[in-house]
């Protein structure tokens, strides 16, 4: 039985049929594709999201500390209603993690469906867990950005932090919780199309630009997307998207291994690629993020760098009308 507070999805409708350009004498024609946000109303998508980071720390005096995460998030999305003066709404679920983190030979788990899940003691763990069980509206503008993510619950944790939490919990504490259910951190997690498509229509090979906005190792980064549209089939389009000068926003951020300490990204330069995959319905069959970066963080007087390779992806696992 599915939960009223159940969610949705993100939909693209891929208009196949678009018009075509005319080439003089006999010439082929050029078949063009108006790529859309699709939001079929009570639809429920369900989606796995799965996230691999290997860093690799080294510090000033050349030591080295080398870890990997690896979790992943079961979710339900779903449009209770159409388009809404050309903003749409959906309903998003965070209703699973299972987590592993390897530093060394020391392995953390933790699997939210199992009998025995295990504990909620290791910091890390606590930071990706804060998102687990939260049920919140995603909108998105006629232009297809996401500009808000709201929800009773994302407003009950808000104002305990910050009204009743006030003493008993200490600034790490207070910056994981409040970072855990930050627009930036859910959107990562459930805007799985993260591209502004064109408004006009596009052509196979040809590239538009677009925000592309992301986390690593839950810090926020950004860059100018150059997309293209690779392949066309039957049944499904893909779409390439490279990032060619990943940059970090002036934030702080939270540093496994660094004990009690929020610290600010000196410097960053990276580079990645986002595929995504489209069937001929618009459903969002499959997307992938892929980033290798470099980083500068100081600490104190020092400072040390970090590689860091990360893969993010996310996989449509079911679709089915809700009632």
């Amino acid at each position: 039985m599915i939960k009223k507070f159940a969610v949705l999805v993100v939909l693209l409708t891929v208009g196949f049929c678009a018009a075509q350009s005319q080439q003089k004498g006999d010439e082929a024609q050029i078949p063009s594709y108006k790529l859309k946000l699709g939001y079929p109303a009570q639809v429920i998508h369900t989606y796995k999201m799965t996230d691999s980071t290997i860093v690799t720390r080294r510090f000033s005096d050349s030591s080295i500390k080398k870890f990997k995460r690896e979790y992943e998030y079961n979710m339900t999305l779903r449009a209770p209603n159409g388009l809404e003066n050309g903003f749409l709404k959906l309903d998003v679920s965070i209703d699973s993690l299972f987590y592993k983190f390897t530093d060394g030979d020391a392995v953390y788990e933790f699997n939210s469906q199992a009998e025995n899940p295990g504990a909620l003691t290791f910091d890390d763990l606590k930071a990706i867990s804060v998102a687990l069980g939260k049920d919140f509206t995603m909108t998105y503008s006629p232009y297809g950005e996401v500009t808000s993510i709201e929800g009773e619950r994302l407003d009950w944790l808000k104002n305990y932090v910050t009204t009743e939490g006030v003493g008993s919990l200490d600034t790490l504490q207070t910056f994981m919780w409040l970072d855990g259910i930050s627009l930036n951190r859910l959107k990562y997690i459930a805007d799985i199309k993260k591209l502004i498509y064109p408004y006009e229509k596009a052509y196979k090979d040809s590239v538009w630009t677009s925000p592309f906005d992301f986390q690593i190792d839950g810090m926020n980064y950004y860059d100018t997307a150059k997309a293209k549209i690779i392949s066309v089939g039957d049944n499904e389009i893909v779409i390439e998207a490279r990032l060619d000068n990943i940059r970090n926003l002036p934030d702080m951020g939270r540093f496994y291994g660094i004990k009690g300490q929020i610290l600010p990204i000196e410097s960053c330069k990276g580079t990645g690629t986002f595929m995504l995959t489209v069937s001929s319905k618009g459903t969002l069959k499959y997307a992938v993020l892929t980033t290798d970066t470099d980083i500068k963080v100081k600490i104190h007087k020092d400072y040390f760098t970090q590689k860091i390779n990360s893969k993010v992806i996310w996989d449509l696992r079911n679709q089915y009308k809700y009632k």
